[in-house]
């Protein structure tokens, strides 16, 4: 293991377990989340079709949060889509494909979870949508509790066919919202899961965010940091975009401080679109 900063999207590097806080946990479950930690882990790199890589927390400790990018995802070489970002108790997995299967391109997938001691309340509330229709949004609410973080699936699409547009927490129903579009002319039959991570409430929670300039450019990037005292707890992102534009990469930052995303046009437009980078902040 080393330590490691992350500078830009598509920067790669080794496997890593960083502690941010250092708390001794109560011997039961609470309301704040103590002991959180950035864990990751890299794909192989390779011209395969499809890749799907996991990382799990370190022992005592549950998923809180996550996210997770692939690269190449640029200008010249935006061949790669990330296509699910899965929470689980004690894993997170990321899974990325290629637009058009059998190119040559070598990528990687790195995903990113957020660790910490078991709070109050907690559990994965996954929602899952079919639908035949190019536009899939979907919501998983956490009744009665808040959420921390969350993750989306794409699943029954042919490969490069649909794209994560949204995957963020959202404050107005305490829960998780992803959006994905399909690009084809078949119409298959295809869904879209929603992952919340939810928690018996605590106060000081709240959803901040900043968005990027509206431009045509094909790549756009944008950053939020939560205030002073409070840590990220939740990353998302989400697109004011074309259906060819996706999500490449959102990406919490080893201090838990920064939520960093960004975006490719995977099929070129000349509309003018916006990135924005959103952080579920906790004390």
């Amino acid at each position: 293991m080393i330590r490691w900063q992350l500078r830009c999207a598509a920067v790669l590097v080794a496997s890593v377990t960083v502690a941010v806080e250092v708390v001794v946990a109560p011997p039961a479950a609470v309301a704040q989340v103590r002991n959180l930690e950035v864990v990751s882990e890299l794909s192989p790199i390779g011209p395969e079709n499809s890749k799907t890589v996991s990382v799990d927390c370190p022992e005592d400790k549950v998923v809180i949060g996550g996210g997770g990018f692939v690269s190449p995802a640029t200008e010249e070489s935006h061949e790669v889509l990330l296509t699910a970002l899965v929470p689980q108790r004690t894993r997170y997995t990321a899974t990325g494909e290629k637009r058009v299967p059998g190119t040559s391109t070598n990528w990687v997938v790195r995903v990113i979870a957020i660790c910490g001691t078991e709070p109050a309340g907690y559990r994965i509330r996954p929602t899952t949508m079919r639908t035949t229709n190019p536009e899939l949004s979907v919501t998983s609410p956490c009744p009665g509790q808040q959420v921390a973080g969350t993750g989306a699936a794409i699943s029954g699409a042919s490969f490069g066919e649909a794209r994560l547009q949204t995957v963020t927490p959202q404050r107005a129903v305490d829960g998780a919202f992803a959006e994905a579009t399909l690009l084809s002319v078949f119409r298959p039959t295809w869904s879209l899961t929603t992952h919340a991570v939810c928690m018996d409430r605590q106060n000081a929670f709240f959803v901040d965010f900043e968005s990027s300039p509206r431009t045509s450019d094909a790549v756009k990037s944008e950053s939020v940091t939560c205030d002073i005292g409070a840590l990220v707890h939740g990353a998302g992102a989400r697109l004011d975009a074309p259906p060819g534009v996706a999500i490449a990469g959102i990406i919490p930052t080893v201090n838990l401080r920064t939520v960093s995303v960004f975006a490719v046009e995977s099929v070129a437009t000349s509309s003018t679109w916006r990135i924005f980078a959103e952080a579920n902040c906790g004390a």
